[in-house]
């Protein structure tokens, strides 16, 4: 993760107002930002959301004014966007970055103004165990493996960021955990007080919990979501003495109590561990460590696991998580055994997708399920849920605070069964919904989860589990909206043609991967020149991170180094110098232009410069192979950099090279007049 300085304490705090509505809650999360400098800024930060999470309405208030924003196809926000900055106006982003991460971009905020943006979140409750849990992300932790995000859109952490955060909670049933501090105020809502340096999540007694379904029409289609009861049999059925695979986060990350309680909730867990079951422990961090190489029976190694988990400490430097995991499946496959992997960790990587999707597919192959608990303050969610759900397995989050014996001692009871067979109908069969997106199999204390679109209202959704059915009345919902988007979510992620996807997303007036949320005022604000002085406001340092060693976090600032492309023209590769303004200069005597070179320059995310006319001037432009003294005609007498600007364009443009959309209005607004055309081909 960079550690880019944090010019201005751009953000100031953060307000949520938490309903818990079941089987989902709805969240208003409140940013408020404040430009205490002297300069016209573009404030950008990114924050994460659950995976299954809708984001939907978004206010904008700005100097006590109300601003209407819309939801647009992603590219045409972003240029809107652009366009907006450049002419000096108010302007918002809000778009889906990839990898669970968001950003904010909030442009042209003049000195001294004060801004706060208002997203209205609704995201599925997690069921397990008689509880119910909320979670919520609200920090970055550094992650490691490959970055899948632009590098200007590369979370940055500052350990001066300090960011108080408030929340109001709403709940029909009572709070029993929580990862802040909590009271009950005399209107009987729950207020949490805290920072931005750890997640926020909520355990609610859900043992009551019985089966639900709620609609809303729009348009022409019905929207319903419903649940199953808890699923709770007495009599379980075992899938026999499985192999475990145990993988343990022993990355800096996990310092702390979060390592503390991993070490103690196996111990305890493993206490009622059947001998004839054959284990193993993988420990893991920059490096893997096996402590066998391949599963044994317990019975025979119980001295040296034991003394494994006694020893356990946050000692290994990064999380190579997929190395790990790898290790693991490789060894079931040697061995020839049937068995199952529980994943603890911190869950701070990278969704690397290819070597995710390499692993789920292995594992499906050997018939081997990862059950996985995220443990900690800041867990990236993404990357857990595509293996647990990918492998029919189950996914626990924990905070520091919880019981980690429970939630591992739970997790190993649910390796021992398999799963159960979930399906869902409408109104006994006679109703074929349009979109049905449900769980196939669930486990002990869990209850299912379905997405309906359907033509014709449902009155009765049936639910078959284990061979068991039951039905329970369609009712209209309290929140359609809520529904309304997060059906619309659910069936956006099962299409593969964006344009349907594009559609479906406005339609719903939600973020996802096709389109954007953007706003751009009618005034324009004094000051503003175009080129706002970008300002990436920081996460703030994870709680447990504060106290690991300084050069482990120093590891972690260069993972998104390692992703900094290199600048390509034509066949001479250019690196960047991320200490210099300037690019590596050529040996041949007649290079292309190097257009990405010019872009890292001209970028204000990626280079900020407050004086860019002294780039775009002959002497400097030559290191990217503008020969700007022959072969162009020009319309008329204008300053070099103008003439240059316009050179870049042309030349681009011929070349089929696109710039992004804030270089390319940086360049066009100042070339603005200038007409430029090539006099001959060979102008080399």
């Amino acid at each position: 993760m960079n550690n880019k300085p944090n010019n201005h304490n751009v953000l100031e705090s953060a307000d949520l107002n938490i309903d818990i509505l079941f089987p989902f809650a709805s969240t208003k999360l409140t940013q408020r930002f404040f430009n205490d400098s002297d300069d016209v800024i573009e404030a950008v930060y990114q924050f994460p959301m659950p995976k299954k999470a809708v984001l939907g309405d978004i206010e904008i208030i700005i100097n006590d004014v109300a601003y209407t924003g819309k939801i647009l196809p992603s590219e045409k926000a972003e240029d809107d966007y652009e366009e907006g900055i450049a002419e000096g106006k108010r302007s918002v982003l809000v778009k889906d970055i990839g990898d669970g991460l968001y950003e904010i971009s909030l442009g042209n905020l003049a000195s001294q103004e004060k801004a706060s943006i208002t997203l209205t979140i609704h995201n599925e409750l997690q069921f397990n165990a008689g509880y119910a849990k909320y979670f919520l992300p609200t920090v970055i932790a550094p992650r490691y493996g490959r970055v899948s995000i632009a590098e200007s859109s590369t979370p940055s952490s500052n350990a001066l960021a300090n960011y108080p955060m408030s929340a109001h909670v709403t709940s029909p049933v009572a709070i029993i955990g929580s990862s802040h501090p909590f009271s009950k105020n005399d209107q009987g809502e729950y207020e949490l007080k805290g920072f931005l340096n750890r997640d926020i999540s909520l355990t609610l007694n859900s043992s009551t919990t019985q089966a639900a379904a709620f609609t809303t029409q729009v348009g022409d289609k019905w929207k319903t979501i419903a649940h199953s009861s808890l699923i709770n049999f007495d009599e379980t059925e075992s899938v026999g003495e499985r192999a475990l695979q145990i993988l343990v986060d022993c990355s800096g990350s996990m310092g702390g109590v979060s390592i503390q309680h991993t070490k103690q909730g196996l111990e305890e867990a493993l206490m009622d561990f059947s001998d004839n079951r054959a284990i193993n422990i993988i420990k893991y961090g920059s490096t893997t460590d096996s402590l066998l190489p391949y599963p044994k029976k317990f019975g025979d190694v119980k001295q040296c696991v034991n003394e494994l988990c006694s020893e356990l400490n946050a000692d290994m430097g990064g999380t190579e998580l997929l190395d790990a995991l790898e290790l693991a499946l490789d060894q079931l496959g040697k061995s020839e055994l049937s068995g199952d992997i529980l994943l603890l960790t911190d869950g701070q990587i990278w969704r690397d997708g290819g070597r995710i999707d390499t692993c789920i597919a292995r594992a499906n192959q050997l018939g081997a399920r990862i059950f996985c608990i995220g443990v900690g303050n800041s867990i990236s969610e993404q990357a857990l849920l595509s293996l647990s759900e990918g492998t029919q397995a189950s996914l626990t989050l924990v905070n520091p605070h919880e019981n980690m014996a429970d939630a591992i001692t739970d997790t190993l009871l649910k390796a021992n069964q398999s799963g159960y067979p979930l399906t869902v109908s409408l109104d006994k069969e006679q109703l074929t919904p349009d979109f049905l997106e449900q769980q196939s199999y669930v486990y002990d204390g869990q209850l299912g989860i379905c997405y309906i679109n359907s033509a014709t209202r449902p009155e009765v959704i049936d639910f078959s589990i284990n061979g068991q059915s039951y039905s329970t009345p369609v009712l209209p919902a309290a929140s359609p909206k809520a529904v309304h988007q997060l059906v619309a979510k659910a069936e956006i992620n099962k299409i593969e043609d964006d344009s349907k996807a594009e559609a479906m997303a406005i339609e719903a007036g939600i973020l996802s991967r096709c389109t954007s949320f953007t706003m751009v005022s009618d005034e324009s604000v004094a000051g503003a020149d175009g080129m706002p002085k970008h300002v990436a406001v920081p996460q703030m340092m994870v709680e447990s991170h504060l106290a690991m060693p300084r050069m482990k976090r120093m590891q972690r600032s260069f993972a998104s180094r390692q992703a900094m492309p290199t600048m390509v023209c034509k066949d001479y590769s250019i690196p960047w110098s991320t200490e210099s303004e300037e690019c590596l200069s050529f040996e041949s005597a007649t290079p292309a232009i190097n257009f990405r070179g010019i872009e890292h320059v001209l970028d204000r995310r990626l280079h900020a410069t407050e004086d860019y006319k002294k780039l775009l001037t002959y002497t400097s432009i030559a290191f990217y192979g503008i020969a700007c003294e022959t072969g162009y005609e020009i319309d008329n007498a204008f300053e070099e950099n103008v003439i240059v600007a316009a050179i870049i364009l042309l030349e681009a443009k011929l070349e089929g090279y696109t710039f992004n959309k804030r270089v390319e209005k940086l360049l066009e607004k100042i070339a603005s007049g200038c007409t430029v055309s090539k006099a001959r081909e060979d102008w080399f």
